[in-house]
């Protein structure tokens, strides 16, 4: 019995170390925990076409007719050229977050998206993201002329 007390105490002192997490690891494990979940539940295929509709939505204000075979097309060139790569970028973005956020953020925010509420948010994003892109770029579009001449005056 002495024999088998000694080796669980040695074996436990020698793995303590080992099975240890720091703070950073911690934080770095919710991190990529996250991020890795929060890829999977979104609507990659949605983000990617956020990211085409603004150039045609351009065209066609600028009086060009864009047919539904036109946009699909265009759909299918961006979503087999996008749509991997973007999930793998927002999946690797756990590193990011371990960097900016603390673990008490971190573990607020792993906590918040365990709930229906937080993953029906994270689900929601590309959508509102959708939503306030075109006021982001009339908001650029419409200070451009303003911001352009001071920034080439910079850069001089």
């Amino acid at each position: 019995m002495k024999i088998f007390a000694a080796t669980i105490f040695t074996m436990t002192v020698i793995a303590t170390p080992i099975l240890a997490e720091t703070e950073e690891e911690k934080k770095l494990r919710i991190a990529t925990d996250y991020a890795v979940q929060a890829a999977e539940d979104m609507d990659i295929s949605k983000m990617v076409v956020q990211m085409w509709q603004p150039i045609v939505d351009q065209a066609v204000a600028s009086g060009k007719t864009v047919s539904q075979e036109q946009r699909d097309k265009i759909n299918a060139v961006y979503q087999e050229t996008f749509a991997e790569p973007m999930l793998d970028l927002m999946k690797a973005q756990g590193p990011i977050m371990a960097d900016h956020l603390s673990l008490a953020e971190l573990e607020a925010l792993s906590a918040f998206y365990a709930t229906p509420e937080g993953r029906a948010v994270m689900q929601k994003f590309p959508e509102m993201f959708a939503d306030q892109q075109p006021m982001i770029i009339e908001m650029v579009q419409s200070n451009i002329g303003t911001v352009m001449p001071v920034i080439m005056e910079v850069l001089q």
